[in-house]
C-alpha cells in the first residue's frame, strides 16, 4: 500500500547524488602520480589510491565534505605514505586541484543522476514539498546539486554546516519538519545510513525509507545493516521507484 505523504526529505550523499570518490581518483590516476613526482616522490596510482581511501574513511570532524575532499584528509593520506618537508603542502594544494577537476564530469554522468530527476519531478507533479538535508558543507552541497540539475526541484537546500549541528542529533530531524511544514506522520525522510538517516526519522515519528544498491553493501567499511528498533518503512534500490510507494 503506498504511503499518505505531504512532504519528503532527502539525504545527499550516495542518495540523490552516488558517491563519486573511487572513480574521480580512477580517472585522475595519472595526474596524481604525477603531482607526487614532480615533488620528488614515486608512487603507483595503487599505492596513492589505497593510502588516500584509508584516509578518507578514518578522518571526520563535523561538517567534513568527503565529496570535495579537503585538506584534513590529504594531511593524514601524507602521514600515510610518509610524505613530509617544505613540498608536503604544495602536494596536497595539487591533489586537491586535480580532485576537484574531476568532481563535476563524474557527478554529472553517474548512471542514476537521470532516474533520480525523472523521479524528483514526478514527486514535484504529485504536489509533494520536497527539501534536501544533508551532512556536509553548504556550498558543496548546493554546487553538486546545481551541477545535476536537482537544485531548482527543491524549495530548501540545507547542510549540517548551515545548521550548524549533524545528523543523527534529533534537533536535526525537528528543523526538517519544521521546513516542510508536515505533520511527522505524513513526512518521509529518503537516505541511506541506518544510524544517520533512519533511525533518527523514525524517533521523530516519520516515515523512513532506506536506499540501498549493491554498490552500497560492497563498500566493506559502511554498515547498512538495520539497527534494532528503527527498521525502515521500506527499502528501495533505485530512487525511481520511490513515486511507486508514495500518494
Amino acid at each position: 500500500m503506498p504511503f499518505p505523504v505531504d512532504g519528503i526529505a532527502f539525504d545527499v550523499g550516495n542518495t540523490l547524488i552516488t558517491d563519486p570518490f573511487d572513480r574521480v581518483l580512477k580517472m585522475k590516476a595519472f595526474e596524481l602520480k604525477r603531482a607526487f613526482s614532480q615533488a620528488g616522490y614515486t608512487f603507483s596510482a595503487g599505492e596513492i589510491t589505497d593510502a588516500w581511501s584509508e584516509a578518507n574513511k578514518r578522518v571526520n570532524y563535523p561538517f567534513i565534505s568527503h565529496f570535495y575532499q579537503e585538506p584534513g584528509i590529504l594531511r593524514y593520506c601524507m602521514d600515510l605514505l610518509k610524505v613530509s618537508g617544505h613540498e608536503r603542502q604544495d602536494v596536497i594544494t595539487q591533489l586537491i586541484i586535480i580532485y576537484r577537476s574531476g568532481l563535476k564530469p563524474v557527478i554529472t554522468t553517474d548512471r542514476q543522476i537521470k532516474g533520480v530527476k525523472k523521479a524528483i519531478a514526478e514527486l514535484g507533479a504529485m504536489g509533494k514539498r520536497l527539501i534536501v538535508f544533508g551532512n556536509g558543507r553548504q556550498r558543496d552541497t548546493e554546487l553538486c546539486l546545481s551541477w545535476t540539475g536537482l537544485r531548482s526541484h527543491f524549495g530548501t537546500v540545507t547542510s549540517s554546516e548551515k545548521l550548524g549541528i549533524e545528523k543523527p542529533d534529533p534537533r536535526v530531524f525537528s528543523y526538517i519538519l519544521k521546513a516542510l511544514g508536515t505533520d511527522p506522520g505524513r513526512s518521509m525522510y529518503v537516505g541511506d545510513e541506518p544510524l544517520n538517516d533512519i533511525c533518527p526519522a523514525k524517533r521523530a515519528g516519520m516515515l523512513a525509507i532506506q536506499f540501498i544498491t549493491k554498490d552500497h553493501v560492497s563498500t566493506p567499511w559502511r554498515n547498512y545493516s538495520p539497527k534494532k528498533g528503527c527498521r525502515p518503512d521500506a527499502v528501495i534500490d533505485s530512487i525511481g521507484k520511490l513515486p511507486e510507494i508514495i500518494r
